[in-house]
């Protein structure tokens, strides 16, 4: 008897996959857009939100420069890889938003630039100098951010207190 049992909830999985009635959403993978390094700024007023894919949001505030990023995007905007948020002096103070926002990846790292960087060269430096303060740490301790400095093409790193 319990052998019948399996077999009817076997028989409805099948059933289930076939149809295609998962609970669940499917995306295509050559549609997805993995993000690692973002910038925002504030340029006449707006709020700028560009990516090192070369996507870019547009907004009155953070919140909808985000949606204007995703609905613009040649794909699916896919931030889970993001390991950087760079904020420009003029959007600093957006800060106690993106720490209420759970869109971004509590380990995504903050670093302050003083003007707008190339995305991926500052990515992958950022990748071999870590910035200390990421989302998670901002949210339990207030600070100043680190800053991500460019000299004569040059990146450099300093950390608060050095």
């Amino acid at each position: 008897m319990p052998m019948k049992h399996w077999l009817v909830y076997l028989c409805l999985t099948a059933v289930v996959v076939a149809t295609g009635n998962l609970p669940f959403t499917s995306s295509d993978v050559g549609q997805l857009r993995p993000v690692q390094t973002i910038a925002l700024s504030i340029q006449a007023d707006q709020v700028v939100v560009q990516t090192d894919t070369g996507d870019r949001g547009i907004g009155d505030s953070w919140p909808t420069a985000w949606a204007d990023l995703v609905l613009t995007a040649p794909g699916t905007i896919f931030v889970g890889t993001a390991g950087f948020l760079l904020l420009e002096e003029s959007a600093t103070g957006l800060l106690p938003q993106l720490l209420e926002d759970q869109a971004l990846s509590p380990n995504c790292a903050l670093c302050q630039v003083s003007e707008a960087v190339d995305l991926t060269t500052a990515g992958e430096f950022l990748t071999a100098h870590t910035p200390d303060m990421t989302l998670r740490t901002a949210r339990a301790e207030s600070g100043p951010l680190p800053k991500l400095m460019v000299e004569d093409g040059r990146y450099c790193l300093v950390q608060p207190g050095n």
